[in-house]
């Protein structure tokens, strides 16, 4: 028996060419066997997303919390009522390009790829992606503690509930894409 792919002679117990690796006889297809794999890439980013909704920051006082705020709000600005009236909170370009890359994740775990341009390279793309989202984490978390310690002169505490589940996450789906990319 040879090779469908580079005509290399194989033994009927040989599930994958030694030579280019491609799977033959009765054995799964190589994409049957990376559709967990591209699964939990997907799952990774839609998790990142749905943590944008979810408390980022909480700023407190004395042990009291006063305002929490989501990643969307972070994106999109809000306005705050306290009793000293409204504060309005503006939109962070940093929350905007964080929440970029996890839906520019989604929405590459779905293209194919185009001439040279194929699935190893959307890989590399997306493990990218992951890793300036999870960049791009750290400097907001970074902006957003040296703004609470300016305005607040000292006098607040900021915490970041959720920020852990990003970098889980994007860690998460920078070592699957970058598995899959070495693999294709």
């Amino acid at each position: 028996m040879n090779c469908k792919k580079c005509g290399k002679e194989m033994s009927i117990q040989e599930k994958f060419c030694s030579e280019c690796g491609t799977v033959v006889g009765n054995s799964e297809s190589v994409d049957e066997l990376r559709k967990p794999l591209k699964m939990f890439s997907t799952i990774t980013f839609l998790v990142v997303i749905v943590l944008f909704f979810m408390p980022f920051v909480n700023f407190s006082c004395n042990g009291k919390n006063f305002v929490s705020l989501t990643g969307i709000q972070l994106v999109t600005g809000t306005t705050l009522e306290s009793g000293y009236g409204q504060q309005s909170v503006p939109g962070s370009a940093l929350a905007f390009f964080a929440l970029l890359c996890p839906i520019i994740g989604l929405l590459g775990g779905y293209f194919k790829g185009f001439g040279e341009f194929k699935a190893k390279g959307i890989r590399k793309v997306l493990a990218l992606v992951s890793v300036a989202g999870l960049v791009l984490i750290f400097v907001l978390k970074s902006q957003l503690e040296e703004e609470a310690i300016k305005q607040g002169k000292g006098m607040f505490t900021v915490d970041f509930p959720t920020v852990v589940w990003f970098i889980v996450f994007y860690i998460a789906a920078i070592s699957v894409n970058a598995m899959l990319a070495a693999k294709e």
